[in-house]
């Protein structure tokens, strides 16, 4: 084991393995130290600035989010009213309907030529940002944050199947990233920012602030971090107290769950966290089979067309379906809507999800998933209620449950889903039911070995050379990526000179306590340890998965494994 682990601390640059590799990544590290000390030390000061002068900032950039998300929830909500007055009025009227047509057709070349002048405000919204977070891609927020605004209200006002939620991920970054412009924030801080900014974008999106911090660290960084979480409870809040004078204190969707699950019923949450479980495998194969399907299209706009034109037929069949998918959410926790009903109308609307986020369209997946996790829960609920012996009053429970698993199964972050689920519903008496489903359906994606879908996406994005735009892979700025320490990781009593990095890295900080201590190669680094390390942008998201091995992975002794081996 001890073998297993030296071979793991040597992933970056240099010789792999063994005493004197250490002792060379020491020396190399004490030479960096000395050599760049100035930098160091101006990159400490960055960091030293006064914490309540950065709160401030994220105050300041929740305001601006929570205005920006509103004017979006306003232009959505205003589009779609506006698309089902027209669909109305073009029943029975071919000259209406062509004219209709016509409109689709304009809307569609308005959003290849706005995707055309800013790539970056393609596709969801989310994969970009954990790109730029990762350094492997640069947004100009001040093209982006117009572009994904209008491309969102074209594209879910005409009725694709996307949400809000991605978007308002990527409109909250780029608005916190303009912010830390403005003041001048560091290279650290600006990605700090973009972090607050996703999270109150969505906490923004959906009525919901605790979910939006906790989404941020559980989604977009997977890791705890006090600084991060506090400046993002700042700019969430914010946020969510100017949507809340706005649209008012009343939850997103209006699921009134008035019952709690006796426990001698959670046989059934097991069978539902099995089967939601199941349907999120769908989902992410079937997400992956889209864009591969899509992708022997060649032209990217010749891809989006695809959903724009799925809409005619659609609004003539089933007008309800289209967009966002609000009114089926409402409808699902009808007890008296027919089983053909619940189940034609959840094929239909997983067909067009896979089309619309498959193609490319710019618009996030998340509020579809919420709503094809409400009418398969009603499903569930229609054809299992018989032989449970539940009564009707049962059936938006079911709904909140089915929503929570299958947003745990397909994000990968249950304790999000939970408390996302909670805070839109307003009800906060049914939290053991929420965990029971969501964990059974999050280990049955595990089992599948699928994958946090946002990460995947990130990933077919990066590695797309249609994709979103230009990466900057060769970025030299210097970034601050720090961690926390686990106790009973490998890093946990190692020696500075132990831990390899690429090249060009330095460990700068090790914050133990209340005191800080500026390391060498020896200084031996202990759980409950905050470390940084300075490197280039470029190299941000290596150091950062090599941190997440050797700080955030818990080491476990094998079973019988000596007092030496287990300690070395």
């Amino acid at each position: 084991m001890a073998d297993e682990r030296e071979n793991s601390m040597n992933l970056g640059t240099g010789p792999a393995g063994g005493k004197d590799s250490g002792k060379e990544t020491g020396i190399r590290l004490e030479r960096l130290m000395g050599r760049k000390s100035g930098l160091r030390e101006n990159h400490i000061k960055k960091v030293k600035r006064p914490s309540y002068v950065i709160l401030a900032e994220s105050v300041v950039t929740g305001i601006l989010i929570g205005l920006v998300i509103s004017m979006l929830r306003i232009s959505i909500k205003s589009g779609e009213a506006l698309r089902g007055s027209l669909i109305a009025k073009a029943a029975g009227k071919p000259g209406v309907s062509l004219a209709l047509i016509a409109l689709l057709a304009g809307l569609y070349a308005l959003m290849c030529l706005i995707v055309k002048l800013e790539p970056m405000a393609g596709s969801s919204g989310i994969p970009q940002v954990k790109a730029e977070l990762l350094g492997k891609m640069r947004q100009r927020w001040y093209t982006v944050l117009p572009a994904k605004f209008a491309l969102t209200v074209i594209d879910i006002g005409s009725g694709l199947s996307l949400g809000r939620e991605g978007p308002s991920v990527q409109l909250g970054s780029m608005t916190a990233k303009g912010v830390a412009k403005f003041f001048r924030a560091g290279s650290t801080e600006v990605k700090m920012m973009i972090s607050c900014g996703a999270g109150a974008g969505i906490a923004c999106a959906f009525g919901a602030p605790l979910s939006g911090v906790l989404f941020v660290l559980e989604a977009m960084h997977g890791y705890f971090s006090s600084q991060i979480l506090i400046n993002s409870m700042a700019a969430c809040f914010a946020g969510v107290y100017v949507t809340s004078n706005i649209f008012g204190l009343k939850p997103v969707f209006d699921l009134k769950v008035t019952e709690t699950l006796p426990t001698g019923y959670y046989w059934i949450l097991i069978l539902l966290g099995l089967i939601m479980g199941l349907f999120g495998v769908a989902f992410y194969k079937g997400m992956l089979l889209s864009q591969d399907l899509f992708s022997k299209m060649g032209n990217k706009y010749a891809r989006m067309a695809v959903p724009f034109a799925c809409v005619v037929p659609v609004a003539a069949i089933a007008p309800d379906v289209l967009g966002s998918g609000e009114k089926l959410m409402e409808m699902s926790g009808d007890a008296k809507l027919a089983v053909a009903i619940i189940a034609g109308a959840l094929a239909l609307k997983f067909v067009l999800v896979m089309i619309s986020a498959g193609s490319g369209a710019p618009g996030g997946t998340l509020q579809p998933l919420l709503v094809l996790g409400a009418l398969g829960g009603a499903l569930f609920f229609r054809l299992l209620r018989p032989a449970a012996g539940l009564g009707p009053e049962y059936t938006e429970n079911f709904v909140v449950y089915a929503m929570t698993a299958y947003f745990s199964a397909i994000v990968k972050a249950p304790i999000t889903g939970v408390l996302l689920i909670t805070e839109m519903t307003g009800n906060f008496t049914n939290f053991l039911s929420l965990v029971t489903v969501s964990l059974i359906a999050y280990i049955v994606t595990d089992l599948f070995k699928c994958g946090p879908i946002f990460d995947t996406l990130t990933e077919r994005m990066l590695n797309d050379s249609d994709g979103m735009g230009e990466t900057e892979k060769t970025r030299n700025e210097r970034v601050i990526v720090s961690t926390d320490v686990y106790i009973g990781s490998m890093a946990d009593g190692c020696k500075v000179m132990d831990i390899s990095f690429p090249e060009g890295c330095l460990m700068i900080s090790v914050q133990r306590g209340s005191s800080e201590i500026v390391p060498s190669g020896r200084t031996r680094i202990k759980g409950g340890d905050t470390i940084s390390v300075l490197c280039r942008e470029a190299d941000a998201g290596r150091v950062e998965e090599k941190l997440a091995l050797e700080c955030r992975h818990i080491v476990i002794p094998q079973r019988g494994a000596g007092r030496e081996e287990t300690e070395s």
